[in-house]
């Protein structure tokens, strides 16, 4: 497999406070699996080798299935995407995303179940929902409520400047919707944002995102949404 010799001593330590301290035989067969695949996943993650569910099941010669279970196990025990390496892989999958302007959706392919179970969680936790797929790996949820997501992760937002709101009131007067603009310049960006992705064009709500002082995680994930917004 591959594994350096300071992987292989840290996995032996990670099995032996399971077994040699006074716990020998008392951890089960499941359980035991599961910290086989964490020592897996991590060597896989520490040395960027592929971890999809279709590479993985081909290599340990088990079903995809099962390898989603382990994964699923396996964060639950042994946490890596669950605290925040979720967020960076909705970054990534952002960056080959797809937006339906018909349905103001976005659509992006992430084939990671314990990254879906975590953004799913998130958004639905902060008033926001994603559109049921046949796929599942397909995510598909609302334009707004995808930036809202990702301001909502970032706690350092400015304020909008003197200058940003004339450049946002000169948009209203090439016909943005009004209503939508003044409640942005109020600082109620969620409210205002639902109201233009609803009523309001690709291009305005494009136009508007670029002047929007968002912060944190939110900026490289807008930058992404805005690139999408402009190539389709």
């Amino acid at each position: 497999m591959g594994f350096k010799v300071a992987e292989k001593t840290a996995a032996f330590d990670l099995i032996a406070k399971r077994y040699f301290d006074r716990n020998f035989g008392t951890m089960s067969k499941t359980d035991f699996e599961t910290l086989l695949f964490h020592i897996y996943m991590e060597h896989l993650l520490r040395n960027n080798e592929a971890f999809d569910d279709y590479t993985v099941s081909k290599a340990l010669g088990i079903t995809q299935s099962k390898v989603r279970s382990l994964k699923m196990r396996k964060e639950l025990q042994y946490p890596n995407f669950s605290a925040t390496g979720w967020k960076e892989q909705v970054l990534v999958a952002l960056e080959g995303a797809k937006y339906d302007e018909p349905t103001k959706q976005v659509q992006m392919f992430i084939s990671e179940n314990t990254v879906l179970v975590e953004l799913r969680h998130f958004l639905e936790s902060n008033g926001g929902f994603d559109t049921y797929t046949l796929n599942p790996k397909l995510f598909s949820c609302r334009v707004d409520h995808l930036v809202m997501l990702f301001d909502k992760l970032s706690d350092n937002r400015a304020e909008l400047s003197d200058e940003q709101k004339k450049k946002l009131e000169q948009l209203e007067a090439k016909g943005t919707d009004k209503s939508a603009i003044e409640k942005i310049c109020s600082g109620a960006y969620a409210d205002g944002l639902r109201e233009l992705v609803l009523a309001g064009s690709k291009q305005a709500l494009t136009e508007v995102l670029k002047l929007i002082p968002f912060g944190g995680l939110a900026v490289p994930a807008v930058e992404a949404i805005i690139k999408m917004l402009e190539r389709n």
